[in-house]
């Protein structure tokens, strides 16, 4: 099995505590067994090809999720609730065999979350999770999921260009989405209704203005990084209103 991996391959332990994507390699910590963390990486072997592994750093604790492919993967591991959802995606951008959401579990069990929404994942992005929930963005589509069939469904939200950044702020489920590449929105979900609300509309000065990705919280403000024209990139702090989003080029200082 060839590893891809910025460590040597000699040193297995350490290849093995890592998530591979590429040439780059990043910690994907995706589950627990026994109060053990175990870790999902993309490895290639030369009988099975492209596929996803998950080990508790033993040999005898790694073992192969996912095989079969031509082409190679793209992981993103993501924990929610009880258990990890792991987006696989890979570089051809097509739907295969291996492409999927998949629910691993504490225990090890691995299994693919069929849903109509989630069948064609090609140039599907996932955000960070967000009150036990995954939003996942594909084919213009804004997915939330808890991992089950049932609790899977479709954000009705304004058309948008993008969505940037999913996040928490103030207790409500928030993103920020680009419209059609020229306004942002600042957007509230209501998973009760399956639906978003816009707070308010920023135009994007200059045809470039966007945000950071995604916002800090500090206190009860955001703070978001937007690029101008005439500016560049400068701080903004907002509360969650239009009235209160302002340039602060000197709030730093």
């Amino acid at each position: 099995m060839r590893i891809r991996s910025l460590m040597s391959v000699r040193n297995l332990m350490s290849a093995l505590a890592v998530a591979v994507l590429g040439a780059a390699a990043i910690p994907q910590p995706v589950a627990a067994k026994k109060s053990v963390a175990l870790t999902a990486f993309i490895a290639q072997s030369p009988k099975s090809g492209w596929g996803v592994y998950v080990s508790d750093g033993t040999s005898a604790g790694t073992s192969e999720l996912i095989a079969g492919s031509k082409e190679m993967l793209r992981l993103s591991a993501y924990p929610v609730g009880d258990k990890s959802l792991l987006l696989v995606t890979n570089d051809a951008l097509r739907v295969s065999d291996q492409t999927g959401l998949y629910v691993l579990t504490r225990s090890g069990k691995l299994q693919k979350l069929n849903h109509p929404l989630i069948e064609n994942l090609t140039e599907a992005r996932a955000f960070a999770p967000v009150r036990g929930r995954l939003y996942v963005v594909n084919n213009g589509k804004l997915i939330s999921t808890d991992g089950t069939q049932k609790g899977t469904r479709e954000i009705s939200a304004a058309p948008f260009y993008s969505v940037t950044s999913v996040f928490e702020f103030n207790g409500r489920t928030s993103f920020i989405s680009s419209l059609m590449n020229t306004t942002e929105a600042f957007q509230i979900i209501d998973e009760a209704t399956a639906s978003s609300s816009v707070l308010f509309l920023m135009p994007r000065q200059g045809g470039r203005g966007s945000y950071s990705e995604p916002p800090t919280l500090f206190g009860d403000k955001l703070i978001l990084t937007r690029r101008t024209d005439a500016s560049g990139y400068e701080p903004w702090v907002s509360d969650g209103t239009a009235e209160g989003t302002d340039p602060q080029r000197y709030w730093l200082s």
